[in-house]
């Protein structure tokens, strides 16, 4: 038995998310430095050009990949239901809209680490 048209469709957009979760590990170390209050230390700017460059790749250009995947299949889009047409282009553009947001900030951070207002210890 195959899967309904609306599974089908879905299947490309949900496969690349799991690389969404390249930047948890890096997440998760700035926060526990910061807890640990290495905020100064070299490996927490490490870890934040690492932020930084997980962030472009994983959370931007894939979801430019995301747009442009809805772009290129838009006439089999018309073939579904309106809950899916409506729904799963929402979706996609909330979350980018949530990652520009947090790409805005980790790019302001990276931004006054190379400009030295940052001092290493």
């Amino acid at each position: 038995m195959l899967p309904p048209r609306s599974a089908l469709l879905l299947v490309p957009l949900l496969n690349p998310f799991p690389l969404l979760l390249v930047t948890t590990p890096f997440v998760n170390l700035r926060w526990l430095l910061d807890k640990a209050e290495r905020r100064r230390s070299t490996l927490y700017a490490i870890n934040g050009v690492c932020i930084f460059a997980g962030w472009v790749v994983a959370r931007i250009i894939l979801f430019l990949y995301l747009f442009w995947h809805l772009w290129a299949y838009r006439h089999t889009m018309a073939t579904l239901s309106l809950t899916i047409r409506i729904v799963a282009p929402s979706i996609i553009v909330g979350l980018f809209a949530l990652n520009l947001v947090w790409f805005e900030r980790i790019c302001r951070g990276v931004a006054r680490l190379f400009a030295g207002k940052t001092k290493l210890i």
